[in-house]
């Protein structure tokens, strides 16, 4: 272990990076230590951010290489290069190494009250942390931490991985906030949510609600931004229930006539653009299936023959499969968006065909 100056001081280290007998040490701006680890295998490296301004997340990935990172880092480094510049080439060199060989070791050296300008890291190491986030209440503290983090946070340059949702409870009368538990840290929040106030709603899907107010106007919510997107009314389905429109009863028609509607992300529409979202609907009293999309001016009945009675819908592998309450599965074809028909791919087995296949 060599210090770039042999000047020494009885000032404690600012901050200190530790694996197994190395150490990375400064005490001053102008002061690094380098480390010089040759021929050395790396079985297993983690390292750990821990409430990063308040963003609880734990990053552990292997990386099994042999990396002379230190040494090509020095030759780069000079008197005047100060630790976050430093720390910010070492931690891009050892992604853009560790990439290579399909595996990402983060090792993260950012103990000390000058590290705290997150703004600066670098934009490829915001994305492994936001690609690692899995709760609500970690990716509100992320896009906090400051613009740059909240602009990765928006431009949805990530993927997002399964997330523990929120559940929305009942709505309490006259309110214009909605209350959301969370199932990870077992907490109520309560949020000014105006546009869902005196509404119905599904979901959710992808972060989006859908509902319907008493005036029957139908949009797709997002609770966390409130950013709406207005969807076909109810009057532009089929089948309506005009008696109780006409006699006024708006509020059975609210209640009743959806069954259940859901925002899927379908291949089959697949453009790159929002065109791969699609929302499903289950109305009436037949229990038809309906399609639209944010922007449409209808909503687009499913064909089917003989007609169901559906009883659930769901995306799976970029395909839409709906159940029939006779228990018979349909993969809904929308090659052609103005005209989607259900197509059957396995019927329940009623009991004369399980009595036949056993005696034949």
């Amino acid at each position: 272990m060599r210090l770039p100056n042999s000047h020494q001081t009885d000032r404690p280290n600012q901050y200190i990076a530790q694996d197994n007998d190395n150490f990375i040490s400064s005490e001053s701006d102008r002061q690094l230590l380098l480390i010089k680890q040759q021929d050395e295998e790396l079985d297993e490296l983690s390292a750990s951010v821990e409430r990063i301004g308040g963003v609880g997340l734990t990053i552990h990935e292997e990386l099994l290489a042999q990396e002379k990172i230190i040494d090509e880092l020095g030759l780069e480094m000079d008197n005047t290069s100060n630790r976050l510049d430093f720390i910010q080439k070492k931690v891009a060199m050892v992604m853009k190494k560790a990439g290579a060989k399909g595996q990402i070791v983060m090792i993260l050296f950012l103990v000390g009250s000058d590290m705290g300008n997150w703004s600066q890291l670098p934009y490829e190491l915001i994305l492994i942390i936001v690609n690692r986030l899995n709760t609500m209440e970690d990716f509100l503290a992320f896009s906090g931490v400051c613009s740059s983090w909240r602009s990765v946070y928006l431009n949805k340059d990530w993927t997002p991985g399964p997330l523990l949702p929120w559940l929305m409870l009942s709505e309490k009368t006259n309110s214009r906030n909605r209350v959301f538990f969370s199932i990870c840290t077992k907490k109520v929040f309560e949020l000014y949510l105006p546009e869902a106030s005196g509404k119905r709603c599904w979901g959710s899907s992808h972060g989006w609600l859908v509902t319907i107010g008493l005036d029957l106007k139908i949009h797709l919510l997002n609770p966390m931004t409130r950013v709406q997107m207005d969807l076909p009314p109810q009057s532009t389905f089929q089948n309506q229930p005009e008696d109780q429109v006409h006699h006024g009863n708006l509020l059975r028609v609210r209640s009743c006539f959806i069954h259940k509607a859901i925002l899927l992300k379908t291949s089959a529409l697949s453009t790159g653009t929002e065109d791969d979202f699609i929302v499903a609907a289950i109305f009436g009293e037949h229990r038809d299936l309906a399609l639209a999309k944010p922007g449409s001016r209808a909503w687009i009945t499913v064909e089917t023959y003989p007609p169901y009675p559906f009883r659930d819908v769901v995306c799976c592998n970029g395909q839409v499969f709906a159940l029939t309450d006779f228990g018979t599965l349909v993969v809904v074809d929308i090659g052609d968006p103005n005209r989607p028909r259900a197509v059957s791919v396995g019927a329940a087995m009623d009991l004369l065909g399980l009595y036949r296949k056993y005696n034949d």
